[in-house]
């Protein structure tokens, strides 16, 4: 709410809030897939998911261009290693005990996240730094939601869309409808630009706030999931 409302007063002020609740979302799933891999969850995971959420917001805020870059550029080494090494030794204290070797491998990952961001930095590659969290945040994403699907209608198709689409005679309109979409929109933002990019934010934030839920413990959607350790 606060990033819509800013949008009328402050365009830059807008973009920082969106950059910190962004990096909040992507950086609260991968430590809350984690958490839910090696099923634990104490003070340390806390501290840890936050070291490593406000060394991302300022790796982001040192990379785009606004006000705010010479700000977040002269502390992000500070905030980088200090980031670092409490995730890293709040880390060890989160992993005692844990015995799941894919959820070991998912949490140490996802702690040198960042840091790997900052070594494409180093190197002149900051749109890896960029990347980098939001493919691993969107293939994770889509891994979720397909499973999701796939075990709730693998016995009977429960939604109007997947069966439309399931039927040979139309599944090529499904085909045909995304990149015509894509295209359109990137039509629609050489034309109006900032009104395609406000509507792309707010879509964003709903996004972000529906899934700030939808995923917990004892919701619907995952009644048709579990994880192993």
């Amino acid at each position: 709410f606060l990033t819509l409302l800013a949008t009328w007063y402050d365009k830059e002020l807008a973009f920082l809030l969106f950059v910190i609740y962004s990096m909040i979302h992507i950086t609260f799933q991968q430590t809350g897939i984690s958490q839910m891999l090696v099923a634990k969850s104490n003070i340390f995971f806390v501290w840890w998911k936050w070291a490593i959420c406000t060394t991302a917001i300022f790796l982001y805020l040192s990379l785009y261009p606004s006000s705010w870059k010479m700000f977040a550029q002269s502390y992000f080494p500070a905030v980088l290693l200090v980031g670092t090494v409490v995730a890293v030794t709040v880390g060890i204290f989160c992993m005692r005990g844990v015995e799941s070797k894919i959820g070991q491998w998912y949490f140490w990952g996802t702690t040198l996240l960042i840091p790997a961001g900052a070594v494409f930095i180093k190197l002149g590659y900051p749109i890896f730094a960029i990347l980098l969290p939001r493919f691993i945040h969107d293939f994770t994403a889509f891994a979720f939601y397909a499973t999701h699907d796939v075990n709730r209608n693998s016995v009977r198709m429960n939604n109007f869309l997947y069966r439309f689409f399931a039927t040979p005679s139309y599944v090529w309109i499904l085909y045909a409808l995304i990149p015509a979409f894509a295209i359109l929109l990137a039509f629609l933002f050489t034309i109006h630009p900032y009104g395609v990019a406000y509507g792309l934010v707010i879509v964003s934030i709903v996004h972000y706030y529906i899934e700030s839920f939808m995923w917990k413990k004892g919701s619907p959607h995952r009644q048709e999931m579990s994880f192993s350790k």
